[in-house]
């Protein structure tokens, strides 16, 4: 086997950014690969299987091919934004910022109802019930629809919830939770809790 040298590597990212950018597949079968493959000396596999490494910086190493060799990633990181390319850094997207949103407003509504009954151990889980509840819960409420299986998980989790005086669970959902999200869980508090 004959290493790759930088020439490869800058070639093959040049259309990696070329198929990227006009929504093409990357397989060993597309001319591009393969015509690419011919001026290498290289299999169409092996230029397919570097196009699937340059994908793996391309998503933020989500998606393509990891393990591809230092000078991959060299290439790609000297090489991305003149080739209008996504930044090698991981990014996140809007799916999991969303969810982080979730979980830093679920942490708002355990800290407001522990600093509220005077309780520390719900901030400092030795009790993780109340925001591994709510976490389930919202989960499953942002789901498109529900199965009887998870009617009898949602059940549960509501129903593990501790009882907290004067309203003091609905109020903090209120405060930290979107209005949508919100009105859906108080109603599934008010059937099951």
């Amino acid at each position: 086997m004959i290493k790759w040298n930088k020439k490869e590597y800058e070639l093959t990212l040049e259309l990696f950014s070329k198929l990227k950018k006009e929504n093409r597949a990357m397989h060993a079968s597309n001319p591009d690969v393969v015509a690419l493959a011919r001026k290498t000396g290289r299999s169409a596999n092996s230029i397919a299987m570097r196009l699937q490494n340059f994908e793996y910086y391309a998503s933020g190493k989500r998606g393509g091919l990891p393990h591809g060799s230092k000078m991959c990633e060299e290439v790609y990181n000297e090489c991305w934004q003149q080739l209008g390319l996504p930044s090698p850094v991981a990014t996140v997207s809007n799916a999991s910022m969303e969810e982080m949103m979730t979980l830093a407003a679920i942490n708002d509504v355990v800290v407001n109802i522990a600093m509220a009954v005077n309780d520390m151990s719900l901030i400092k889980g030795d009790s993780v019930d109340l925001f591994d509840s709510l976490t389930t819960i919202l989960k499953y409420i942002n789901s498109e629809s529900f199965t009887l299986r998870d009617m009898k998980v949602l059940s549960a989790a509501i129903k593990s919830i501790p009882d907290y005086p004067n309203d003091l669970l609905r109020s903090s959902l209120r405060s930290s939770l979107p209005e949508s999200q919100f009105s859906k869980i108080n109603t599934l508090i008010e059937l099951f809790y």
